[in-house]
């Protein structure tokens, strides 16, 4: 988060939005820089007010990890942006919406038997079954990343979306927006013609994948796991 200030502002304007209905969830939604699938992202309805420097929009829908070329249409739409997973709302609305929706829950956490609380994501326990249309969205720009994922790594260091990010001995010709790290100091990571391409060398394994791919690394990871490969993770 480059932009601490930003974030900070906009905690403020949703906490005066909660302060008129508590009984609301306030979304905080992310400018996107290029079309990473691997994120949730929201869609912003129509603009309905603003509060100091940010626009506030209703909630129009979103989507967890599109696929990649629904992530392009997304991003060149204008009308999606980064979902970096902030809810803003009242702690006696988010009690009563656990006590509603989600009661295993709220019971095991009321008599502290955390370990027999359903396994269940936020989303999935309370979000996905809100009343969204009083929701509001807040629309900023505060740097957000996610340190997640390689590919976030590289954006992260990078100076501009068209460098390449390097370590160790590496040699690059026609090579663009790649993450490139080799941790074997006897070996050079030599690439020709990539584009938006993450390799990782190290001395047990070498990894390789497009930046639009890294969402399926846990799926590898799995994979590996159940084929008796788990010394190479």
């Amino acid at each position: 988060m480059k932009k601490t200030e930003e974030f900070t502002g906009a905690l403020q304007a949703a906490e005066k939005l909660i302060e008129k209905d508590p009984k609301r969830f306030v979304f905080l939604a992310e400018q996107p820089r290029f079309a990473n699938n691997n994120l949730g992202w929201i869609k912003l309805g129509k603009k309905f007010g603003v509060s100091g420097d940010f626009s506030l929009h209703r909630f129009a829908g979103w989507k967890y990890r599109p696929a990649a070329d629904e992530c392009h249409a997304m991003f060149e739409s204008g009308e999606h942006f980064w979902n970096p997973g902030y809810f803003i709302t009242s702690i006696d609305y988010l009690l009563e919406s656990y006590q509603r929706l989600a009661p295993e829950i709220y019971q095991a956490v009321l008599s502290k038997k955390y370990s027999q609380a359903p396994k269940l994501h936020f989303d999935e326990a309370i979000i996905e079954k809100l009343d969204l249309s009083r929701a509001a969205v807040i629309k900023i720009n505060m740097g957000w990343s996610d340190p997640g994922t390689l590919y976030a790594l590289k954006e992260a260091l990078q100076k501009n979306c068209d460098e390449n990010v390097a370590h160790g001995q590496v040699a690059a010709y026609n090579t663009s927006d790649s993450l490139l790290y080799n941790l074997e100091s006897n070996k050079i990571l030599a690439v020709v013609g990539l584009n938006g391409v993450v390799v990782i060398n190290t001395p047990d394994a070498l990894l390789v994948v497009p930046k639009s791919e890294v969402v399926h690394i846990t799926k590898l990871i799995k994979k590996m796991e159940a084929s008796g490969l788990e010394k190479f993770l």
